[in-house]
């Protein structure tokens, strides 16, 4: 039987609570997207969470405010961006009887069928179109990636991650978030070669850190930008 999650409204936002037995205190996050969550423990009654959210009242107003202009709308006009650059979704009319997409320096052009055009929702077929378009990017990036470093992941796999930009499990498979693609390459090439690294190296020790930096010098520049950009996935 599922358990529906914990929830309560403050601030005018809805804060998920998420519960875990062996956890020592009460974590908050703001997620853009995703709306605040709070890690407890199992036993931390509500009360004592509303007190520790009250206390952080300051914190949660300024960071809601980031994260509400990290917010992407997927309409007609609206920018979003892809490898660091801003580009503006177009809709256009066809004669043909299908939708199909074409993406550009500077926006992203929606063909739609006249009989469809006013009605059309963008938002499900753009993300479906754009989620293709990263792991076709993203992937081929991986493995040149390994290449470089003499590296060869198991396998690699795509999610909508909501607090992590990858991962590399135990068995060799590494994970990518598909929101990669809306940083510069240089930032998104970081985060491939900190997980690749991860296949020679399991922890962050200074030789992790070093094998990061022999292939990406300037990655600590480039783990600030993923602070820096809205993300599409969620």
């Amino acid at each position: 039987m599922s358990v529906e999650p914990e929830k309560f409204e403050f601030l005018g936002e809805v804060f998920q609570i998420e519960r875990r037995a062996r956890r020592k205190y009460l974590t908050l996050l703001v997620r853009p997207g995703h709306g605040p969550l709070i890690r407890v423990n199992k036993g931390t009654g509500l009360e004592e969470i509303l007190k520790f959210v009250q206390s952080k009242s300051g914190w949660l107003l300024k960071n809601l405010e980031k994260t509400k202009a990290l917010s992407v709308s997927l309409t007609e006009g609206s920018k979003f961006f892809w490898l660091g650059r801003a580009r503006q979704i177009v809709k256009t009319i066809t004669p043909l009887g299908k939708t199909f997409f074409r993406l550009h320096e500077e926006h992203l052009q929606v063909y739609i069928p006249v009989k469809r055009f006013a009605e059309f929702d963008l938002v499900d077929p753009v993300k479906q179109f754009l989620g293709t378009e990263s792991e076709n990017y993203l992937g081929p990036r991986l493995y040149f990636w390994a290449q470089q470093m003499g590296l060869s992941p198991s396998k690699c796999q795509f999610r909508n991650q909501k607090s992590r930009w990858g991962s590399c499990s135990a068995e060799g498979v590494i994970t990518m978030n598909r929101n990669l693609i809306v940083f510069p390459q240089t930032a998104s090439d970081y985060v491939l070669i900190h997980e690749l690294a991860h296949l020679k190296v399991p922890n962050h020790s200074a030789r992790f850190w070093n094998l990061v930096a022999h292939y990406c010098p300037d990655y600590k520049a480039e783990k600030k930008k993923l602070r820096q950009f809205p993300t599409i996935f969620r």
